[in-house]
């Protein structure tokens, strides 16, 4: 080969060899590194949404917990509200037939009831069993009116008297069932004739017979109240009471305080038939109706005496909670049964809201669908009530649904639960999964609470793009290598909703998806469900029970695009270059072989790599500068040389130290010790660059860790310069800001836990965040000063009485809420107590009206006194006189007129004195009903304060005042009830002894006829004076001790008319200081 030839190729290879070393390695080491700066990405981007996907979950079974507590709550308030208003319902009906009996015990020992029910009988039978004669019409006229406003005063359907034979001698409603006898007419087996049946048989009991159709009232369904009638301690005959079931019906239909699907009805059991005793509200069908015959367990557990609460199958065919106890009535085996749907029970609804609670709570928590499961199965809530409303899971046809599925997970294990993605048919197949918990009592599940997921926000976790490129995504996979997230890439196949519609083409069966799946976390270069290469990046992710695979991807050529430029960029060098290269070689070869004559040996020596020869010439020509010539280039070929080598392990060296530093290694520095000039100072240049830039790393590194601990102490050092300067400034202000507003909160903060509410931020030097910072501080502390502001006041108004001033500012959320209950209280207080001032007024008229009856009574009674002591006087004066007439026959005549007139008077005197009598027994009886009215004024007093108690239980702090109020008016009731019992034994004691005395006054009349009939046979038969002298002595000695018992009996009339004046003075005392009370309070 030539010499110029081996010199071109020579200086070829000199200028491509380090260019293609220099550009493979710088090739080589980019490729490496940009792969691993994608990979690191992948990673980086998988273990976030790892990391989100899985506090998503905590999230929600976080919002379980707290939703199951919530209706736990509602489900406790429920409950005792519930029973309070059954136990109300019970005590008042309970009640009701207590005051039936006492009505027909009072009225069946009445004198003028028994008078009554003689003559009617007397005159029935004188006008031969008629009751359109004139001797039962007269009867009728003097007792008709007292008897009939009696019937409808105290709303009875009538009042019926009948005679021992069975006649019916007198009826209040004048009905068909006037004038018929009840022992062998039409009427022998009518429920009046049993409940007669009764009233004899029981003599000095009541009787009282259930509700059975009665035909002479048309077949309406009647009850009996009978009662024995005696005179003279000789059973007479009965007196009976009908009533109706309005006033049942009116109290156990009145649901105030819950919702329409709230009923409370009436069972009795009758010869062996169980039926209703009261109509049914829900439904209102013929057959539910008083009679219609009525069944159940509940029932019969309340009929054989047991009381209690329990979850049913309501009459409208939904789960309903059903409480039953027996009723304590005389002579009735009844049993009261209260039922709610469970799902109008458990669902509250605020005031001036459509939507109930948990709709609300569906909307702002981003559910689809929030259900509530009875253990048995059956969905008895729904907020969407879907095609699965009112279904049972556990044998219907969803029950191998996953909501099915889950809920026998989660009654088996009693904690919580979570389905796996399917596609769910009462949702139109959507695919869905569903999260849910049971609620235990006494570690027995009560009911079952299950959320139905909406994937919006597992979505919005996946499709966050930030770091992702153009082709990359993350996406979730299930065990069934379907789609747990929608696809990026390809949403019309590989979304949830089209992955389950169609799983043939929307399965993910990829490498990163079989490894995620089998539990592995790893990275790689593989093919994805579309058959791109991608570069890949997988793990498992535990949800609850299950395991998804999560897989972040990113296509190869976009993640490797700079290695491509760089490619490119490296090959149009070379290619441009070797032109270049070629013709500055051929120029130093033509230079070069011109001399070769002359050193062709130092030419060897320079193809062999040695570059120290020279060529010594002292000549000048053209061989001579060749040779010149020669060795300049062997000097520049040898510094050539020395310089690449140089350069290129710079070059390494700074590549070396770079790319640990992208890798966040700063460790790594540039070799300078045998370098010399712009090398040395290039590698200390880098040295130091990345040196300054790990110190202010390792210094803000050091400042936020401290700031991420709290700690707001540690600081950047103030010694850098340029951009790392203003970093170190910037951070330190960071800091500066962030203590400066702690601080000013911190103080507020202070201000306000000791209730010092004017103390504010001052925003005056705030910007950015910290100034809406300490703006929602502010806003919230002004917030609070206005709304305690308002409750003191409204507090301060109920302390002085004022009760018109309720709270007039909007809040929202919990501040609203309190504002509503709090004026809800106010108003339930005027309510109240405007009721109680009424009673109160009611009970002090009352309590007049008896003090001025008691004191007319007592007059009378003195007067009844004085009329007695002026016919003892007579009777005196008669004995003595009848005496001188057995020793003075010859005045006889004229002595006989004398007591003739004298027993006139005396006649007169007795005659006057039973009518007295008569109106004092039956003012007393008036003064019994006036007793039983206060009686129940009490009994509605302790009511409304009972109802007000558990008012103010249920407002909590705010109620606390009011329920004292209630408790001192429950109190005051009961003390009025108490002193209406002592007039009331005071009274039956002086009617009884009214009794006693009319009897005594009337066999004086009798004895006063035979003195009469005595003085006239002593006119015609003076010749037997002496013997009818004697007698007439005897006779008056009688009467004067029945005068002397009657004189006795009546001054005690008077001290028990008297008491209960005064009793009834200290009523009317005790109702003016219950007004007094009211009068405190200011209400509209």
């Amino acid at each position: 080969m030539k010499i110029g030839t081996q010199l071109l190729i020579a200086a070829l290879a000199i200028s491509f060899i380090p260019v293609a070393i220099i550009g493979s390695v710088a090739l080589l080491n980019g490729r490496h590194a940009l792969s691993n700066q994608a990979f690191s990405q992948l990673n980086s981007i998988r273990q976030v949404k790892k990391a989100q996907l899985e506090e998503f979950f905590l999230e929600q079974q976080s919002d379980m917990n707290v939703l199951l507590n919530m209706v736990d709550m509602f489900r406790q308030n429920a409950y005792q509200k519930f029973q309070a208003v059954h136990e109300h319902k019970k005590a008042q009906l309970e009640w009701y037939f207590k005051e039936r009996l006492s009505d027909i015990r009072v009225l069946s020992k009445s004198h003028a009831v028994s008078q009554a029910l003689a003559q009617f009988e007397e005159g029935f039978h004188l006008e031969s069993q008629q009751t359109s004669g004139v001797a039962w019409q007269a009867i009728e006229e003097k007792f008709g009116v007292e008897l009939k406003q009696y019937q409808e005063e105290h709303d009875y359907h009538d009042l019926l008297l009948i005679g021992k034979d069975g006649d019916i001698v007198y009826t209040a409603a004048k009905g068909s069932d006037l004038g018929q006898n009840l022992l062998n007419g039409a009427l022998k087996d009518s429920p009046l004739n049993k409940a007669f049946q009764k009233g004899q048989k029981s003599l000095v009991e009541i009787a009282l017979h259930d509700f059975e159709p009665y035909a002479p009232a048309k077949n309406q369904y009647l009850a009996f109240i009978t009662a024995p009638i005696f005179r003279s301690g000789k059973l007479i005959g009965v007196l009976a009471l009908s009533f109706s079931q309005d006033f049942i019906n009116t109290t156990v239909q009145r649901r105030e305080g819950m919702g329409l699907p709230y009923e409370t009805y009436l069972v009795g059991q009758l010869n062996g038939q169980t039926s209703y005793r009261s109509n049914r509200v829900i439904n209102e069908k013929a057959q539910q109706v008083i009679g219609y015959p009525k069944s159940g367990e509940d029932i019969n557990k309340a009929l054989a005496g047991q009381s209690g609460v329990a979850v049913k199958v309501g009459s409208t065919g939904k789960l309903a909670l059903g409480a039953y106890a027996p009723l304590q009535i005389l002579g009735l085996k009844w049993c009261i049964i209260t039922t709610i749907a469970l799902e109008e029970l458990l669902t509250p609804k605020w005031v001036g809201q459509s939507d109930d609670f948990f709709s609300q709570y569906l909307r702002q928590n981003d559910y689809y669908d929030l259900f509530m499961i009875h253990p048995q199965g059956e969905i008895f809530y729904s907020v969407k009530h879907q095609a699965d409303y009112g279904t049972n899971l556990l044998s219907g046809e969803y029950a191998d649904s996953q909501l099915g599925k889950l809920l026998q997970e989660v009654l088996q294990s009693k904690t919580f639960g979570m389905s796996d993605f399917a596609p769910y048919a009462p949702s139109n197949n959507k695919p869905s999964a569903f999260i849910a918990q049971p609620l235990l009592h006494n570690d027995e599940v009560e009911l079952v609470v299950a959320l139905q997921l909406n994937d919006t926000t597992i979505n919005q976790i996946m499709q966050q793009r930030a770091g992702m490129g153009n082709t990359g995504e993350t996406y979730l996979v299930g065990r069934d290598k379907l789609m747990r997230s929608n696809s990026y890439l390809a949403p019309e196949t590989h979304s949830i909703e089209a992955s389950f519609a169609d799983p043939a083409n929307g399965t993910v069966d990829t490498e990163s998806s079989r490894a995620a799946l089998a539990g592995e976390t790893d990275q790689k270069l593989t093919r994805n469900y579309l058959g791109y290469l991608v570069l890949s990046a997988y793990t498992p992710v535990k949800v609850s029970d299950k395991q998804w695979a999560l897989i972040a991807e990113i296509k190869q050529t976009e993640a490797l695009a700079p290695i491509n430029t760089l490619e490119l960029w490296t090959t149009l060098v070379v290619v441009f270059g070797i032109p270049v290269m070629i013709g500055v070689a051929w120029w130093l070869t033509r230079r070069v072989t011109q001399p070769l004559n002359q050193v062709v040996e130092v030419i060897n020596q320079l193809a062999n790599g040695t570059l120290t020869c020279w060529i010594g010439s002292t000549s000048k020509d053209k061989n001579a500068s060749l040779g010149e010539n020669n060795n300049e280039i062997s000097l520049m070929l040898r510094a050539t040389v020395e310089m690449s080598e140089t350069l290129q392990r710079v070059i390494l060296d700074i590549q070396k130290t770079v790319s640990a530093a992208k890798r966040g290694d700063l460790t790594p520095r540039v070799e300078t010790q045998s370098l010399k000039g712009f090398m040395k100072e290039l590698g200390e240049s880098t040295n130091q660059l990345v040196a300054t830039t790990s110190d202010v790393m390792e210094d803000i590194t050091t400042v936020m860790t401290a700031l991420a601990q709290g700690c707001l102490r540690e600081r950047t050092k103030d010694d850098y310069e340029g951009i790392y300067a203003e970093v170190s400034t910037l951070v330190q202000k960071t800091i500066e800001n962030l203590e400066k507003i702690i601080n000013d909160i911190q103080l507020v903060v202070d201000s306000a836990s000791r209730g010092e509410l004017d103390n504010l931020i001052n925003l005056y030097d705030k910007q950015g965040f910290s100034k809406d910072l300490s703006h929602a501080v502010n806003a919230l502390v002004e917030i609070q000063k206005n709304f305690n502001n308002d409750i003191g006041m409204l507090l301060e108004n109920l302390k002085n009485g004022d009760l018109t001033q309720p709270i007039q500012t909007e809040y929202a959320g919990e501040f609203d809420k309190i504002k509503q209950n709090a004026n809800s209280t106010i108003e339930k207080l005027v309510s109240m107590l405007s009721e109680i001032s009424l009673i109160a007024d009611a009970v002090k008229k009352t309590a007049s009206q008896m003090e001025v009856g008691n004191n007319s009574l007592s007059n009378r009674t003195e007067t009844q006194a004085a009329s007695l002591e002026e016919t003892a006087a007579a009777m005196e004066q008669l004995t003595a006189t009848v005496a001188q007439n057995a020793h003075h026959a010859q005045t006889a005549n004229q002595l006989v007129l004398s007591a003739a007139e004298v027993a006139e008077d005396g006649g007169l005197v007795v005659r006057e004195s039973v009518e007295t009598m008569r109106q004092v027994y039956e003012s007393s009886n008036k003064m019994l009903d006036i007793i039983n009215v206060i009686n129940g004024i009490a009994f509605q007093t302790k009511i409304l304060a009972l109802n007000a108690a558990v008012e103010a239980a249920h407002a909590g702090e705010h109620g606390r005042g009011f329920a004292v109020v209630a408790a001192e008016v429950r109190n005051l009731a009961q003390r009025c009830a108490e002193a209406a019992q002592e007039i009331r034994a005071l009274l039956e004691d002086s009617v009884s002894n009214i009794e006693t005395g009319t009897i005594l006054v009337e066999q004086a009349g009798e004895s006063m006829d035979d003195i009469i009939t005595s003085i006239g046979r002593v006119t015609n038969i003076i010749s037997e004076v002496s013997a009818a002298s004697s007698e007439q002595s005897q006779g008056i000695k009688q009467i004067n001790i029945a005068i002397t018992q009657m004189d006795s009996m009546t001054q005690q009339n008077a001290a028990l008319v008297e008491q209960a004046a005064a009793n009834a003075e200290g009523l009317a005392q005790q109702a003016a200081k219950l007004a007094d009370a009211f009068g405190q309070f200011k209400f509209n």
